[in-house]
């Protein structure tokens, strides 16, 4: 990042601004509610990768140039469960 002059919050806005998030709507299942929301629209790695941060002499600097970009680990934020069964992607109704 400091080769190409970059800051972090630099990164940051960049990769905001290349991904947007779409809010949601609570759907009621009983005593319990689920959260209902789009997170991002960047569908692989190879497309975040590809975000562009700046330019330089008229070439492109992407993500992929000043970081490594790969699949993570992301914690789970909550439960969603029916008749003593779980789980954490989605509720069956």
């Amino acid at each position: 990042m400091m080769a190409y002059g970059l800051t972090l919050p630099q990164l940051i806005t960049a990769i905001s601004s290349g991904n947007s998030n779409v809010g949601g709507r609570t759907i009621s299942m009983g005593e319990q509610s689920v959260n209902v929301r789009g997170l991002g629209v960047i569908g692989s790695v190879d497309r975040l990768a590809n975000i562009v941060l700046t330019q330089q002499g008229g070439i492109p600097v992407l993500l992929s140039d000043v970081a490594k970009v790969q699949v993570g680990f992301v914690p789970r934020l909550g439960i969603a469960g029916r008749d003593e069964k779980t789980t954490s992607s989605s509720a069956s109704c």
